[in-house]
């Protein structure tokens, strides 16, 4: 995995993460996946299926931070303390490695442990907990909304209805998906509503390590899409 990190080599840390979910490697697949999205494509040109299949990958990662931020005591588990560069100085002391997601996180952060003083490396176990889900539940949110920002623009989340209709559409640079009303078989629409509920999973995924968010704004524009879907299969 270290050498496909170091490579760049997408394709083959998307199979590693599989491999580590079927077999419960929880903090490698974290690691594979967090490198995997590290830079997200263009999803504007996305068939159905692709968006599919990315939508599908995004919300296991998602999946996974969650379950560290909301882990009672994410410092029991060893795959966690070793992903994240943690290591037990004392019975109340934790150390961290400098350069780390962690360590570079409470050192950039004003209202953190150890803002202005770079050079501390050991933190009491509440502070580091704390840290620790305070910095990934940031991640994942800033993870979800760059996500959500390229899925707004994606031709597969609306469908021209005028193209539906008549079989043609006469608007200049269409934004939205032209598809055929003969192809819009049962498969397809149960492919079109598994994207919308995907993004609706992960939404709730980021709010409920983010209780803090504002979620009407998110929820409108998701929900009233997945609303006009369900309306034009009517």
């Amino acid at each position: 995995m270290f050498r496909a990190i170091t490579q760049g080599d997408l394709a083959s840390l998307e199979k590693l993460s599989h491999v580590f979910i079927e077999g419960r490697r929880n903090a490698a697949a974290l690691l594979a996946l967090y490198h995997f999205f590290s830079r997200l494509g263009v999803l504007k040109s996305h068939s159905l299926l692709e968006m599919s299949l990315f939508l599908n990958k995004f919300r296991k990662y998602a999946r996974l931070v969650h379950d560290i931020v909301s882990h009672p005591d994410p410092l029991t588990v060893t795959s966690i303390k070793r992903l994240f560069c943690i290591t037990e100085v004392s019975n109340t002391e934790y150390g961290m490695e400098p350069g780390s997601f962690l360590h570079t996180s409470a050192t950039g952060d004003r209202d953190g442990p150890m803002y202005l003083q770079h050079s501390v490396v050991t933190l009491s176990k509440r502070e580091i907990v704390t840290a620790l889900k305070k910095y990934l539940a940031v991640h994942l949110c800033e993870r979800v909304t760059e996500e959500n920002k390229l899925c707004f623009d994606a031709v597969v989340f609306s469908q021209c209805l005028t193209f539906i209709v008549n079989g043609q559409c006469n608007r200049p640079n269409c934004t939205q998906e032209h598809v055929k009303s003969a192809d819009m078989d049962s498969k397809r629409y149960n492919l079109r509503i598994g994207i919308h509920l995907q993004q609706i999973y992960t939404l709730q995924l980021m709010y409920s390590v983010n209780p803090h968010l504002d979620r009407k704004k998110w929820y409108v524009m998701v929900y009233s899409c997945f609303v006009g879907d369900l309306l034009k299969a009517i």
